[in-house]
C-alpha cells in the first residue's frame, strides 16, 4: 500500500501524463498496468510507479518478444572506445529469450501479461521510456539501429 503523501502525488503526476499525451483523466490508478492508445505515439502500456521515492511514470510499445534488455541487445562496435556502438533493428533479430539472465531484484524479464512494467523493465529493457512528471513520452524507436553514442561526441 502507498502512503497516502505519495499516492497523492503520484496521482497527479499520472494524469499529468495522460493529459501530455491527450488522454482523459483518471479517478485511480490502473490495477496493473494501462493500455493506452493514442495517433500521436501509436499503441502503447504505461504504468505511474515511485522510484525512490519519487513519482515517475515507466512506458514501453509492449514488444516483449523484442526485448533482450540493454545489456544483452545484440549490437556492433563503430570504434576502439567499448562505449561506441550500434544496437541492431528488430527485423535483423529473432524473438528474444525468454530469460535474458538478468534480473532487478527478484524481477526477471515479464513472461506473462501481468507481470509487465515491473523492475526489470524499468531498469533493463531497453524498450521501456522513465518519465518524470512533465516530460513528454519518447518511445525509442527499434525498427532501425540505434547508436549508443550520438555522432560527434
Amino acid at each position: 500500500m502507498i502512503p497516502e503523501y505519495y499516492a497523492k502525488r503520484l496521482m497527479a503526476a499520472w494524469n499529468a501524463f495522460l493529459a501530455a499525451v491527450g488522454l482523459p483523466s483518471q479517478e485511480t490508478f490502473p490495477e496493473s498496468y494501462a493500455l493506452l492508445e493514442t495517433n500521436q505515439h501509436g499503441t502503447f502500456i504505461a504504468k505511474p510507479i515511485l522510484y525512490f521515492g519519487k513519482p515517475a511514470i515507466i512506458a514501453c510499445d509492449f514488444q516483449c518478444d523484442k526485448a533482450w534488455g540493454i545489456n544483452n541487445r545484440p549490437k556492433i562496435q563503430l570504434s576502439d572506445d567499448e562505449e561506441d556502438t550500434e544496437y541492431l533493428a528488430d527485423g535483423e533479430l529473432d524473438t528474444a529469450p525468454l530469460d535474458p539472465g538478468t534480473y532487478e531484484g527478484w524481477d526477471a524479464k515479464p513472461v506473462t501479461p501481468e507481470e509487465r512494467l515491473n523492475r526489470w523493465c524499468c531498469r533493463e529493457c531497453e524498450r521501456c521510456a522513465f518519465i518524470s512528471p512533465g516530460e513528454a513520452l519518447t518511445l525509442k524507436d527499434f525498427s532501425k539501429r540505434r547508436q549508443n553514442k550520438r555522432k560527434g561526441s
